[in-house]
């Protein structure tokens, strides 16, 4: 395993570069049957993706009281 990591091609994901990244981002479309993929490091940042994705500006969102998104986050972008 360690061998495997210390070999493993390296690239800047910021910068759209990490080779490990694009493929995991790859198979999962592929699986989905969809075109492309994004990795996203946390669900708090795919939730404000979804929500964004799916809202224009000024719009509300109706959840549940105990629907994840209502919970409080501490790292949320929101508080």
């Amino acid at each position: 395993m360690y061998e495997r990591m210390r070999t493993a091609p390296i690239g800047d994901d910021g910068l759209d570069g990490d080779p490990s990244v694009r493929a995991l981002e790859a198979h999962v479309a592929a699986r989905l049957g969809k075109e492309a993929g994004l990795f996203v490091p946390s669900c708090t940042m795919a939730n404000l993706l979804a929500v964004l994705a799916q809202t224009q500006r000024n719009e509300q969102v109706v959840l549940e009281s105990s629907a994840h998104m209502a919970c409080p986050v501490p790292t949320a972008p929101w508080t």
